[in-house]
Formats: C-alpha cells, structure tokens, sequence
C-alpha cells in the first residue's frame, strides 16, 4: 500500500488522483494489427489518471489494507495512509 500511495496518487487542484495508468489495452480484434500484444503496443498505450479499471484495483488493494489492519493492526504499521491523504475529501 505504502508503494501504491507514494508513486501513484497525486494532489492537484485540491483533489487526489490516481495516476499512471494505462488507458486501455487490449487484443484484436483479428483485422487490427496495430492491436497485437507486442511490447511496442503495450508502451505506445496512453497514460492517464484516474482510469476505472485501476482505479478499480485501487479500491480492492485498499479493501485488503483494512481487512490487514482490523485482523493485525500491530503488522499494518498504523493507520491506513490512505486515509492520510485525502485529508476527509
């Protein structure tokens, strides 16, 4: 959590985003080439903030983070830092 918290969430504006990640990747379909699972496709994919699908594992890390904390709060090294900073917002 503590990795996903310093690298991926920014402040901007007075609101937290999650960043750098992928805008869409995908295969196929089988007529587009560009679409072919190569590593130049992968990194030529735009990168953006707050993208449903990772701001969706965001969510499911974060569920993990709390379920650590509430069975052994002495391991989890404190309050969940996510809660640091979105400062109630």
């Amino acid at each position: 959590m503590i990795a996903l918290e310093t690298r991926m969430f920014q402040q901007n504006a007075s609101m937290l985003h999650l960043t750098g990640m992928c805008l869409g990747a995908g295969l196929g379909p089988e007529n587009n080439t560009r679409r072919d699972g190569t590593v130049a496709y992968y990194l030529d994919e735009p990168v953006v903030e707050d993208e449903q699908k990772g701001a969706g594992v965001c969510m499911m890390c974060y569920g993990e983070w709390l379920m650590l904390c509430a069975a052994e709060p002495a391991q989890a090294n404190g309050t969940p830092a996510i809660l640091i900073y979105n400062n109630g917002y």
